[in-house]
């Protein structure tokens, strides 16, 4: 039913309890989809600091230069190899950090 179905029919009192079950239903998926993004996450920190290392210890530009001059099969995942790929997902991370608190902040409990 639509919104003005509700209000003809059932009234003012069912067209706000309509309205605020689909805002419910709506954060209740928001909210268990962004659970098991951030459980992921922080499940993987130590990978997100191992890629850190590896792009600052040198051994990427190495990688990156072998993968120029084609040392590496096709076979193999290269997919670090892309000269912007890793820097953009640390910046992706460093943004959903940002993002983050910003929730935490705005969200925080009333007293």
């Amino acid at each position: 039913m639509d919104k003005k179905e509700i209000l003809e029919v059932y009234g003012e009192d069912a067209l706000r309890v309509n309205h605020y079950g689909k805002v419910y239903r709506d954060l209740r998926k928001r909210v268990n989809r962004a659970d098991v993004a951030v459980r992921g996450l922080l499940h993987n920190l130590d990978r997100i600091a191992e890629l850190e290392e590896y792009l600052d210890s040198g051994e990427w530009l190495k990688d990156f230069e072998a993968d120029e001059r084609g040392e590496f099969s096709p076979v193999i995942c290269r997919d670090a190899m892309t000269e912007d790929a890793v820097y953009e997902l640390l910046e992706d991370v460093g943004e959903l950090r940002k993002k983050m608190s910003r929730f935490v902040r705005a969200t925080k409990p009333k007293k």
